[in-house]
């Protein structure tokens, strides 16, 4: 695994807030492109949260952020049985899993919606 030689996301927030609307758009535009590449192969993080998101900043531009998704624990395939369990972290999660028989992908999108809030 790739070191990060950053912090995590919360760590960031906590100690830099409140982040600028700019900062806070590049973190969101890093964190779109990895669900939407997560998503595209079908395979649903299910606990997305500022805990589990580490940031490295680039030494040559101070400007960038690279932005590191883990833990992938709760993660499932939407293929498999087990998806349709409650999971997640408590404030994160999104209705639909506490609520409905089954869920999909948007329950990724309903915790970067928190995780933007937040910042």
């Amino acid at each position: 695994m790739e070191y990060a030689k950053g912090e995590r996301l919360i760590d960031y927030v906590v100690n830099n807030s409140p982040l600028k609307e700019k900062e806070c758009m590049r973190i969101m535009k890093e964190l779109l492109e990895t669900i939407i590449y997560l998503h595209s192969l079908n395979i649903i993080h299910r606990d997305i949260k500022l805990e589990n998101i580490l940031i490295d900043k680039d030494d040559s531009q101070t400007e960038r952020l690279n932005i590191r998704l883990i833990d992938f624990g709760l993660s499932v395939t939407t293929d498999n049985i087990d998806f349709f369990k409650r999971s997640g972290t408590p404030g994160y999660v999104a209705p639909e899993v506490l609520t409905a028989d089954t869920y999909g992908t948007q329950i990724d999108v309903f915790s970067l919606g928190v995780i933007l809030f937040t910042m």
